[in-house]
């Protein structure tokens, strides 16, 4: 999943707003809202699609594992129209 910090989103309440898809390195909708925490939790929540994601584990540091991409690429691939 990726992270706020260098990509086009904006920071808002408690989350990061995607302005700019084109930058980012995985699938997003611009006014998707998304958050990754401590622990490797994660959420986000894309409008266009209708999709939500909550992703909670205890992985200190996060880059343990590429849980947050990983999860992004399986709902994204599972959807169908």
């Amino acid at each position: 999943m990726p992270e706020p910090g260098g990509v086009p989103t904006r920071r808002c309440l408690g989350f990061a707003v995607v302005q700019d898809p084109r930058e980012l390195r995985t699938h997003a909708t611009p006014g998707e809202f998304f958050w990754g925490g401590a622990a490797s939790t994660a959420f986000w929540v894309d409008p266009v699609e209708g999709v939500t994601a909550h992703l909670y584990t205890q992985l200190l540091p996060s880059s343990t594992y590429p849980l947050r991409p990983q999860l992004r690429q399986l709902v994204y691939s599972a959807l169908v129209d």
